[in-house]
């Protein structure tokens, strides 16, 4: 049995590389400044309807979608804002140089930080999904075992 936690992982891990190139983008000069704002939006919803679509088949609490949701539009933020610092580099003298560098080491760290957390807290499998799947394979096992018993003693 494949859970929605599995998934919605996935998802999101794939949803953040896409809108973090998204937002290089602009870095690079691959896409215009006004344009690099749409695309992580785009996948922002587009991530919050893939997992609505198929949250009916699968586990996932609304506080656990809601939650992703919001972590990352955070995550596209603090990427934006690191990108918008890297821009400056070299533009700015010396001082600047080094407060935008320290600026840049913690808006680094706390993405990692808080890309961690999300990816090890926010996805684990709650509770309730557990028991579900201890039940499920628990009368998996009592059927397998009842159709064993049943072969045994029909002989």
């Amino acid at each position: 049995m494949r859970f929605i936690s599995t998934d919605i992982k996935i998802n999101f891990i794939v949803a953040y590389v896409i809108g973090t190139l998204g937002i290089l983008s602009s870095l690079f000069g691959v896409l215009h400044i006004s344009f690099t704002a749409i695309i992580p939006i785009l996948v922002m919803f587009i991530f919050l309807l893939i997992n609505i679509k198929f949250r009916s088949k699968h586990f996932v609490a609304n506080e656990q979608l809601g939650d992703s949701f919001y972590y990352l539009g955070f995550l596209f933020t603090l990427t934006s804002l690191m990108t918008g610092l890297i821009s400056f580099w070299g533009a700015v003298d010396e001082v600047g140089m080094k407060l935008l560098g320290q600026f840049g080491v913690a808006i680094s760290t706390t993405i990692i930080g808080l890309a961690g957390r999300i990816i090890l807290s926010q996805f684990r499998r709650p509770t309730e999904e557990l028991t579900q799947a201890a039940e499920t394979q628990l009368a998996q096992n009592v059927r397998e075992f009842k159709i064993q018993l049943d072969l045994v003693t029909s002989k």
